[in-house]
């Protein structure tokens, strides 16, 4: 199976044509949002709304991006090196109960319940319900 994130990327766009593009509408509705949001207030907000407009262009280009799949790569190795130590941490806590053969034994008890529970029989037939309502 190919790791998560090897999707091959045609050809790398030119990177630097996005520089000379113009913020779409919905880059400009979220740099509003985040500012909004956050009571940020940048030093330079047309820098600001660059590094908005530069991110949420190239978004999908970063997750395809060999770069991106060696970072996830690494990220999800560490996750599992910690997960392990986690489960061998927790397994040396706990000591593993004696194992035994045969039946285990009967631990005595005050009263056994009854093995069923019958409601008595009821004699004659049901009544008809009433038509008077």
């Amino acid at each position: 199976m190919a790791p998560r994130g090897s999707k091959k990327v045609k050809e790398p766009a030119p990177y630097a044509e996005y520089l000379e593009k113009e913020p779409t509408d919905l880059q400009d509705h979220l740099t509003g949002w985040l500012l909004d949001k956050t009571g940020y207030e940048p030093d330079n907000a047309d820098d600001f709304a660059e590094g908005v407009r530069l991110c949420v262009a190239l978004r999908m280009t970063h997750q395809a991006s060999p770069e991106n799949a060696d970072r996830r790569a690494a990220s999800e190795e560490r996750s599992a090196t910690k997960a392990k130590a986690k489960a061998a941490e927790e397994d040396d806590d706990e000591a593993p109960a004696p194992k035994r053969r045969g039946r285990p034994p009967k631990v005595a008890s005050v009263e056994e319940p009854p093995k069923t529970l019958r409601k008595p029989a009821v004699k004659g037939r049901a009544k008809p319900p009433d038509e008077d309502f």
